[in-house]
């Protein structure tokens, strides 16, 4: 071995020595991979003020979750203690300018006031008394039971683990929601409506009335369902004795498992043939269930479909506005409409009578006429005039006329004398309520037309 081979070993047994040192020195170091993690703590997840879902007077029991969780790096599954603490109320009053009452102690249990945590989570069940509660209540419908409070507080009991340095965080405010059992009639209030928008077919109309509890409904509660009854916000005649029939997909009320109820009204159109009638239904309660919201359904019936307006076209006009021409009176807007000749560079006739020919796609049996004037101060310009109707297209026959001298209405509905089967309609204009243009014509305007019939 000459020398330059012992001197590489020589170094490298200097450097597996330094090596070992430094190796010793790190084994005898303490970690501190840990030293900036949070100690662990318990809290309540839904802590603060809390009020529970709506419960009913009718159910047998009601729970409220308070649910606790273990925050922290370690793997630990504390045990936890929920405890009422009047202290917690006080001081939420105090945060928030309340005046909750602690609930007595009789209207609330615990299932379980220690628990150990499963995957560092716990939940507790507070069992709430009805019976009880109804006892504290003084008010018919326990509103007054929003003025009591449960407070409680979340303790930790294993060594190591704190509480919430927040004291919110680990303390809750309960307040109970209990309500009589209701039930609530649908579309309640008042609505208009014409037989386009209803069940209308084989010559009966098909009205349905659904009354239905806001939870599954478990228990027995008799209604009342009253049909063209009077009331104060029918606008118009009640249906004719006779001329409908009511039935129920439950004669006995609210049963067990029937959470909805069904009242269908089938109507006869030939015993109801006015223009206008009021539907009306009401309901009550025959048992310990309340009506929620509005008890009073009643609708405002234009008895009258309306002839698709696509389906109508202009067949002749003696006088006209370029760009606002009878088809406008057919396009369904009533910021368009139709004006009559006023200049010398407008079409036809500058003197009345005015007339708009249409003709219907399929002939119909006419009820009605529905007429809007322009919307504003000139609507005037429309004082009278008259329909005709044919079914050829040569022979017409006047069967209404309109007057609308001091009325201020923009939309008026005119009945037909009869009701003619026709396929041709003439609105005809003879008088107006003024003079205008460079022609000094008389003018005339007609925003929509529209065709009704049963």
């Amino acid at each position: 071995m000459n020398q330059t081979d012992k001197e590489i070993i020589m170094k490298q047994k200097y450097i597996f020595a330094a090596s070992a040192v430094i190796l010793s020195a790190v084994a005898c170091e303490p970690s501190h991979l840990e030293d900036n993690l949070y100690d662990p703590a318990v809290y309540i997840l839904n802590h603060g003020y809390q009020k529970t879902e709506t419960f009913y007077d009718v159910q047998s029991s009601f729970s409220a979750d308070v649910d606790a969780y273990c925050g922290s790096y370690y793997d630990k599954n504390p045990e936890v203690r929920l405890v009422e603490d009047d202290a917690v109320l006080e001081k939420h009053n105090t945060d928030n300018s309340d005046t909750l009452k602690v609930l007595p102690s009789d209207c609330w249990s615990l299932e379980a006031s220690d628990l150990e945590m499963v995957d560092k989570k716990a939940r507790f069940k507070v069992n709430f008394n009805i019976e009880a509660l109804k006892s504290l209540s003084v008010e018919a419908d326990y509103s007054d039971l929003k003025g009591y409070a449960l407070p409680l507080r979340l303790k930790s009991l294993t060594d190591g683990v704190n509480e919430a340095s927040q004291e919110g965080l680990s303390s809750v405010v309960i307040v109970p929601d209990m309500s009589m059992m209701a039930f609530s009639l649908e579309n309640s209030g008042v609505s208009e409506t014409n037989l386009d928008k209803l069940g209308d077919s084989e010559g009966t109309i098909t009205l349905e009335y659904k009354v239905r509890t806001g939870i599954e409904n478990n228990w027995n509660n008799g209604v009342r369902f009253s049909f063209n009854v009077a009331s104060e916000n029918a606008e118009y005649p009640l249906l004719p004795e006779g001329a409908y029939s009511v039935t129920s997909s439950s004669g006995e009320g609210f049963v067990p498992g029937v959470s909805e109820i069904v009242y269908t009204v089938i109507i006869d159109k030939s015993k109801a043939v006015e223009r206008n009638y009021s539907l009306v239904a009401s309901v009550e309660s025959e048992g310990g269930f309340k009506v929620e919201g509005n008890s009073e359904s009643v609708i405002n019936l234009f008895n009258r479909h309306y002839y698709n307006q696509s389906d109508i076209s202009v067949r002749g006009c003696n006088s006209y506005v370029p760009g606002r021409g009878p088809e406008l009176t057919i396009d369904g807007k009533l910021n368009t409409r139709w004006e009559s000749g006023y200049s010398s560079s407008d079409i036809g006739v500058f003197k009345l009578p005015y007339i708009i020919e249409y003709e219907l796609a399929t002939p119909v049996r006419i009820s009605d006429f529905d007429l809007c004037r322009r919307q504003d101060r000139y609507a005037s310009d429309l004082k009278g005039g008259h329909l005709e109707v044919s079914s050829d297209g040569e022979n017409y026959t006047t069967v209404c006329s309109f007057d609308y001298t001091g009325v201020s209405a923009y939309r008026n509905i005119h009945s037909a004398e009869s009701e003619p089967e026709a396929k041709y309609v003439k609105f005809v204009v003879t008088a107006s309520g003024r003079t205008g243009g460079g022609m000094k014509a008389p003018l005339s305007n007609l925003a929509e037309f529209n065709i009704c019939y049963r």
